[in-house]
């Protein structure tokens, strides 16, 4: 609830304060003494757009501050808590904005600088405006549409929760396909290097500086084997040399005990050289074992360096990377059968969503469309009658409905669509309704009725003045008027009116006394002026 309005160097405001009360208080003044500043205070600390001609003339900057009690805050809670500030909840919510000689403004929240779209983001959990010129939101079909779902409590959560689910399967089913599509040249290039790569039999163990050595050893095998048939043939001489040796120091030894170790030394040297034999020998017959391994290496080592030219260092890595790729690709068809059977899921919730929705709104209209009519009645339209369809249309964020309002205002008449045909008259009270039907919805308890009265008639002014006395009950109401027919329903009544002091006008703005508001419901009526200042 709205509990108090400050205003400094506002337009012709110079400072004033304002308290507000429960129920239903109407705004008066002659015309031009500036109601609306009032409204316009109200909307500019809710984030309205604004500029330096709000600044009162040769003032550095304008204030505006309002306070609001807060009974159930818990959405502003919510909203408070995502822009990462502070609400607290034993205190009234301020609001302050600022706006400067330049045009520029600053707006705070209980002493916490805020954005001017924050203001603008938690003003409908504050105040709901009603203007003169809202009925033109009835020829809306969306704003129609809005009005049912308010009515009939229809969450958009669980719809659009499934709308979404639908619409990311659709997007990965069609990627899934282009990926298919692209993928049938690749996945035959796959199965080729392959198939490439398995010819070539390479080998884990294989050691490429091996092979090459081995190639190296077999390429030069002619040479070697003459090289080592001759170091065969001096190895055996050696060996011959060396026995005679041993039978000489075997003589020797008879007399030369010291000779021992020399008879010892040759003996070694000849096995030593029994083994050379041996080596050699071995030597010659792997040279000699497969005449063929030659070109074979030859080959391999030649088609090793092309594959690692065309698949890098280690040929056998990347044949495992393209077995898993192409493993992958030929996956696609489950996993595309498996995203087709959940998209047809997800499109069965979204359409029982969707009509589920319609049913909400289908069932919330037949009632709606009752209340309305009998509002409407209320409100000096005798035979007033709404009717509410639910038409299935293109699906949107909303749904798969469209929603349109028809009046028929007079007996005997056919029901027109309220967004074709409709005076203003008519508009304004079937608006006026609705707010009041609506008012049970959980609206903002601060209701704001600018001059919503404009265009009827006396007696209708009365009985709209009835209905705002009675919304007052559960709601705060504010209402300009200029009907004295509204105003003196009010349970609390403000004047707004202008004066000139010292080559400047000011605007005032007073809650009325008892006796006050009777002198100014007699200025209302034309039967007199009131004693305090008024527009000239």
């Amino acid at each position: 609830m709205l509990k108090t309005l400050i205003l400094k160097n506002l337009v012709l405001i110079e400072k004033t304060e304002v308290g507000f009360e429960k129920g239903f208080t109407t705004i008066t003044g002659e015309t031009g003494a500036g109601k609306t500043v009032l409204i316009e205070a109200l909307r500019l600390i809710l984030g309205e757009r604004t500029d330096a001609s709000k600044v009162r003339k040769g003032c550095e900057k304008a204030l505006i501050q309002a306070s609001f009690s807060l009974n159930d805050s818990s959405a502003l809670h919510k909203l408070f808590e995502e822009t990462g500030l502070t609400l607290s909840e034993k205190e009234d919510l301020i609001l302050t904005r600022e706006i400067s000689s330049a045009g520029k403004s600053r707006a705070y929240a209980c002493g916490q600088m805020v954005p001017i779209a924050f203001l603008q983001k938690i003003a409908p959990h504050l105040i709901d405006f009603i203007g003169q010129h809202s009925q033109i939101q009835l020829k809306n079909s969306d704003q129609q549409r809005q009005f049912l779902d308010l009515y009939a409590n229809v969450d958009l959560t669980r719809f659009l929760s499934c709308w979404g689910t639908e619409k990311s399967l659709l997007e990965r089913f069609e990627n899934l396909r282009t990926e298919k599509a692209q993928s049938e040249q690749k996945k035959a290039l796959l199965k080729e290097q392959i198939e490439e790569l398995i010819e070539a039999n390479l080998k884990e163990e294989e050691n490429e500086d091996a092979l090459f050595e081995e190639y190296t050893l077999l390429a030069n095998a002619r040479e070697l084997l003459t090289q080592s048939s001759q170091a065969l043939e001096e190895v055996d001489v050696a060996r011959q040399c060396s026995t005679k040796i041993q039978n000489t120091l075997q003589v020797m030894e008879k007399y030369a005990l010291d000779l021992k170790e020399a008879s010892k030394m040759i003996k070694e040297a000849q096995l030593l050289f029994e083994e050379m034999q041996i080596a050699l020998q071995s030597f010659q017959a792997k040279l000699e074992s497969d005449p063929g391994r030659l070109l074979y290496l030859e080959e391999h080592l030649r088609l090793l360096d092309h594959l690692k030219k065309k698949y890098g260092q280690n040929p056998l890595k990347r044949r495992k990377e393209m077995e898993d790729e192409l493993e992958a690709i030929e996956s696609l068809d489950e996993k595309e059968e498996g995203l087709k059977k959940a998209l047809i899921a997800a499109k069965r919730d979204t359409a029982a969503e969707a009509r589920f929705l319609r049913e909400t709104r289908t069932k919330g209209a037949a009632v709606l469309e009752q209340k309305l009519s009998i509002a409407l009645k209320k409100l000096n339209i005798q035979a007033a009658k709404i009717k509410i369809q639910v038409l299935p249309a293109m699906r949107t964020k909303t749904g798969e409905d469209e929603v349109i309002f028809y009046l028929r205002a007079n007996k005997g008449e056919q029901e027109v669509s309220v967004r074709e045909s409709s005076s203003g008259g008519e508009l304004s009270r079937l608006l006026f309704a609705l707010k009041i039907v609506l008012a049970e919805k959980g609206r903002p308890k601060t209701m704001v009725f600018d001059e919503i009265d404009a265009n009827v008639g006396g007696e209708t002014a009365r009985l709209i003045g009835e209905q705002l006395k009675k919304l007052g009950i559960s709601r705060q109401v504010l209402c300009i008027t200029h009907f004295p027919q509204v105003a003196r329903q009010g349970d609390h009544h403000i004047c707004v009116s202008k004066s000139e002091n010292k080559e400047r006008t000011e605007g005032q703005i007073k809650m009325l006394s008892k006796k006050e508001r009777e002198v100014e419901l007699l200025r209302m009526l034309g039967g007199a002026m009131a004693p305090y200042p008024h527009p000239l």
